[in-house]
């Protein structure tokens, strides 16, 4: 695994040379993600010759003197977080006060000092992180943070709604249409437009590294030994806002429990994804959990899933529930029921079709699947046939389909296994190469379901010195790149994409 997700967000030379209060603004965090709006937002750049905007004042005006301020630290469970290293926030100075100490086993830190003017406090370990701007003071000199911590990873890629809009005569050119995310490492950022600069198409060359047999196309799919090179260029570029309506949700809620989750997933992230999920859901929305494994008969490895291809839960009466943290219990279960192969098309199939029965077409309503692999089309056209299939299952159920994909590396022969969910109606996948990604994901999926999240839209014109390079029936998978820009513009984010050419 790569903890720094550094093959898909590389840093390149930063500077933070800038003045104390845009060093706060970036150490304010955004998580990972490191800036935007949202309710963690650092500002914009002040006009050139412009004075920096004033830090917010204390609260309630505490007196001058020694303050004591005593932080509590628990994650989104209530479970408090020991160990976890302290920031604080000053109207004065840089804005900045590392304080050396962590938090105890009971989640809590006291200190006291020149602290009047403090009126914020970031918490974080190596997977957590939250913040707080609403202290109390419960006394003179006194003052007391509540910050609750929530799952931290790097910078997650998605892509979604692709679809073919034209072509040459000749097959060298081909043109389509696509929704780009890019998922913030932790719920208190959350990237604006101004932080997605340019959009590129990564050119593609096919390799002959992996031409024996079986042979894998590297570019361009079709018939057997078939591969083709190509370019890319972005023609449009059109940032989405974020909408601000909220609906009343119902997600199902597929989690892979094939024997690769042992080694994508050795820590069960996966399953922490799956109670985040649940507690980023309001009232009124509406989870189901389902799982999925089957017989491997070439490994002989065995699903320990009650049923086959996939379980759904609770296993008696399985249902739609609007009780949170209902179904936590059968999640830590699944922890000891890893095995067998991932028969991904068949559950996603199975949970289109409960979904599509249990819940009233005018609900928003979605099947969100994590997914460590493809394992029930052994061929290239034994998958397309299965993705059609799930295509048209999911626009004429009105289900769409999210896939968070989880892979330390995506061969092209992932990609378009995997990537073809992008292609079906108002679905998306999300490309995750450390498990840490998954519930960081997981924890926006209800916001990009109700279209609560920002998006870039683009069109793309691919071209290929092969005459007949795009032409029906062929399956194209390659890479974009979006530039997203914390302060400097120096984050490379790689977005992985499948394209089936009807």
């Amino acid at each position: 695994m790569d903890p720094d997700f550094s093959s898909d967000v590389r840093s390149r030379g930063k500077s933070l040379s800038r003045s104390g209060w845009i060093l706060a603004a970036i150490f304010l965090g955004l998580g990972v993600a490191g800036c935007g709006g949202g309710s963690g937002g650092g500002p914009a750049d002040p006009p050139a010759g412009s004075a920096p905007p004033p830090l917010p004042p204390p609260a309630n005006n505490p007196p001058a003197g020694d303050v004591s301020v005593t932080i509590t630290a628990r994650d989104v469970f209530g479970t408090p977080v020991s160990g976890a290293s302290i920031m604080l926030l000053e109207s004065r100075g840089t804005g900045l006060l590392e304080v050396g100490i962590v938090t105890d086993s009971n989640g809590r830190a006291s200190l006291t000092g020149r602290f009047e003017q403090v009126y914020a406090a970031i918490v974080s370990t190596a997977d957590l992180k939250g913040s707080s701007y609403e202290p109390s003071r419960p006394g003179e000199g006194r003052v007391e943070f509540a910050v609750t911590l929530h799952p931290l990873s790097g910078l997650t890629p998605g892509i979604g709604r692709l679809s073919v809009t034209g072509g040459s005569a000749d097959g060298r050119q081909l043109e389509f249409s696509a929704r780009l995310y890019v998922v913030a490492g932790n719920i208190d950022g959350t990237l604006e437009e101004w932080n997605l600069s340019s959009v590129a198409v990564l050119p593609c060359t096919p390799s002959a590294a992996n031409d024996a047999t079986p042979f894998a196309a590297d570019c361009v799919a079709g018939p057997q030994g078939f591969d083709a090179p190509f370019t890319g260029t972005v023609l449009t570029q059109n940032w989405v806002d974020p909408g601000s309506a909220s609906h009343a949700l119902a997600i199902a809620l597929l989690v892979d429990q094939g024997a690769r989750v042992a080694i994508t997933d050795p820590a069960d992230r996966r399953l922490l994804a799956a109670k985040y999920l649940d507690t980023r859901l309001d009232a009124n929305d509406q989870m189901a959990l389902a799982a999925f494994a089957a017989d491997d008969a070439t490994t002989g490895s065995v699903a320990l899933l009650p049923d086959q291809p996939v379980t759904l839960f609770p296993i008696a009466s399985p249902a739609f529930t609007s009780e949170r943290n209902a179904l936590f219990s059968t999640m830590d279960s699944l922890a000891t029921l890893e095995g067998g192969r991932s028969p991904l098309h068949a559950a996603i199939a199975r949970m289109i079709e409960f979904t599509a029965a249990s819940v009233p077409a005018a609900s928003w309503r979605a099947v969100a699947a994590f997914a460590s692999g493809a394992g029930d089309c052994a061929t290239q056209a034994e998958c397309r046939t299965a993705q059609e299939e799930l295509r048209d299952a999911s626009t004429s159920a009105g289900v769409p389909v999210f896939v968070v994909a989880l892979s330390d590396t995506f061969q092209p022969v992932d990609i378009m296994k995997l990537g073809a969910f992008a292609q079906a109606g108002q679905g998306a996948v999300f490309w995750a190469r450390d498990a840490a990604q998954v519930p960081t994901v997981f924890g926006r999926i209800p916001e990009i379901l109700d279209e609560r999240h920002g998006a870039v839209d683009i069109t793309v014109r691919l071209e290929s010195s092969l005459a007949g390079a795009f032409t029906s029936g062929k399956t194209v998978a390659g890479t974009l790149q979006v530039i997203v820009c914390p302060w400097d513009c120096t984050d490379f984010v790689d977005v992985p994409f499948a394209l089936h050419i009807p």
